[in-house]
């Protein structure tokens, strides 16, 4: 009964082994982020424990270019071997070693169970490496996520519904192209030439560019031409070396030195003589110059933006400007249009230039007739006339326009910025078509004096009748006025407000008041 009993005994010990071994190699798969080198070489340990003598067996597991063996690894002549195999392709071995020669088992049944764990094993090789997939598709969609988010805020960049980029603001369609010529200059490295009336922004589109660039995090080297005498040019841009010449105490940078990386703005470039062009085109084109006091050439990698309020194609027709340095400065063009041109942007830089002054804690408050008084006005000086206007209304309280220098039309209005009277001299009359006389207009109403009044009329007008109430008798002449201006343009509030002389804005706060 007992020699029974350990006959059906030892079949089950090695079943038992056996699963116990396979269990434990498919097991490794729960340790979370481990490779699957580590998991070959774990199951090379724990391979001898699947025979009945594990100390008489050791393993050794052949995988991705790797070798994993048991500590008591020993190659002998005894030996079974068997391929791990993965999409009918095998992709590693497994081998076991007897140390001595034994019968643990007969040879069909151990060759059996070197096929169960090499089957096992395929198995986890196939699963790690699905999991290995999944992760790196994960990876490589948050790449993708993150690279569709940049484009999704670059095409957001161009939309019609930006009112800025960098320092510049503006919600027009003239602005809305330069904003669009910005972004696909930034991506380059070309010579950017930018035009623009004095005050209009073209320091601010140069760093615009700039700071959207590759070249962002450098150097942004602003140099004023103007102010560049042809005697000094080299030693400002290329800099100088200690002893070159008499007061050269010690090394000094020009301005390729330090925009090297970064971006060399020169600001009216038109001012620059030939000679001078004729020295920086060659710094341009090659990267090479050489500071005063110095024979060997230094590089100097910079891009640059150009700027100028006059058109260059006439300094190159007077000879002023060399052909060749003119068309390698010009190879992206912008021009920046002038404030008359864009006056919807005018109440947006109200806001943004009355935060900037009062630092965003009390923006005063425009009053409309203010605005519209700024809306009307041409603005030779630009943007920059504007913040000295507005800066003016803050600190004297008073709002002053003034024509540009060569004369013309003064338009101007005075007003407390808390509220209070307005006194205004003659403004310019809007544009457009008037009737003849200027009936329409009331800015150039003139209402008659009580001095203007006949006799009969004082003696048929008693004091207490409203013909003396003189902003009665100014709101019924307005009204009048304005239905008849209605009248003409068909009810046309737009095309009436020009016919009167007054702003949109201001004819529909006089319905609403009339």
């Amino acid at each position: 009964m007992k020699n029974k009993v350990a006959q059906e005994y030892h079949p089950l010990e090695k079943r038992v082994r056996e699963l116990t071994c396979l269990y434990g190699i498919a097991n490794l798969l729960e340790n979370q982020g481990v490779s699957l080198s580590w998991i070959m070489e774990r199951a090379a340990e724990l391979i001898p424990s699947a025979w009945r003598f594990p100390e008489n067996v050791c393993a050794r597991i052949h995988m991705e270019g790797k070798v994993h063996a048991s500590g008591n690894f020993m190659e002998t002549p005894w030996c079974r071997r068997a391929d791990i195999i993965l999409n009918d392709e095998p992709v590693g071995r497994v081998e076991i070693y007897h140390i001595k020669p034994g019968l643990d088992m007969p040879i069909e049944e151990e060759s059996r169970v070197v096929k169960a764990i090499s089957e096992r094993l395929s198995k986890v090789v196939w699963l790690k490496r699905y999991e290995e997939a999944i992760r790196e598709e994960k990876r490589t969609l948050k790449q993708t996520a993150h690279l569709l988010d940049n484009e999704n805020r670059v095409l957001r960049s161009s939309l019609g519904e930006r009112y800025r980029l960098g320092d510049i603001f503006g919600r027009s369609s003239e602005m809305q192209k330069v904003y669009e010529v910005i972004l696909k200059a930034a991506v380059t490295d070309a010579g950017v030439a930018i035009f623009g009336e004095s005050g209009s922004g073209k320091e601010l589109a140069a760093r615009a560019i700039h700071d959207h660039s590759s070249r962002k995090g450098m150097a942004f080297v602003a140099v004023n031409c103007g102010a560049i005498q042809d005697t000094l040019f080299e030693r400002e841009f290329f800099g100088h070396r200690k002893g070159a010449f008499s007061g050269a105490h010690a090394h000094s940078r020009g301005y390729l030195d330090m925009a090297h990386k970064g971006t060399l703005f020169l600001d009216e470039v038109a001012e620059l003589t030939v000679n001078m062009q004729a020295k920086l085109l060659r710094a341009i084109e090659s990267g090479e110059y050489r500071p005063v006091g110095q024979t060997e050439p230094l590089l100097s990698d910079f891009r640059v933006i150009s700027a100028s309020n006059t058109p260059l194609t006439h300094k190159v027709a007077q000879g002023s400007m060399r052909s060749d340095f003119f068309y390698r400065i010009q190879v992206i063009q912008m021009e920046l249009p002038p404030l008359c041109r864009r006056k919807e942007d005018i109440p947006l830089l109200v806001e943004h230039l009355l935060g900037k002054m009062t630092k965003n804690s009390d923006i005063p408050r425009i009053p409309g007739n203010i605005m519209d008084a700024l809306t009307e006005y041409d603005w030779p000086g630009n943007v920059r006339e504007l913040r000295n206007v507005l800066q003016r209304y803050l600190t004297l309280g008073e709002l002053a326009l003034t024509s540009s220098p060569a004369g013309g039309n003064i338009s101007a209005v005075k007003e407390r910025p808390a509220g209070g009277n307005i006194s205004a001299v003659k403004e310019r009359p809007a544009r457009g078509n008037i009737p003849p006389g200027g009936i329409f207009n009331l800015r150039e109403l003139e209402l008659p004096s009580q001095e203007n009044l006949s006799l009969h009329e004082l003696k048929s007008v008693s004091p207490g009748e409203k013909n003396f109430n003189l902003r009665e008798h100014v709101q019924e002449t307005e009204r009048s006025l304005i239905k008849k201006a209605l009248e003409h343009t068909n009810g046309n509030r737009t095309r009436a407000a020009e016919l009167l002389g007054i702003s949109r804005r201001a004819l529909f706060r006089k319905i609403s008041t009339l």
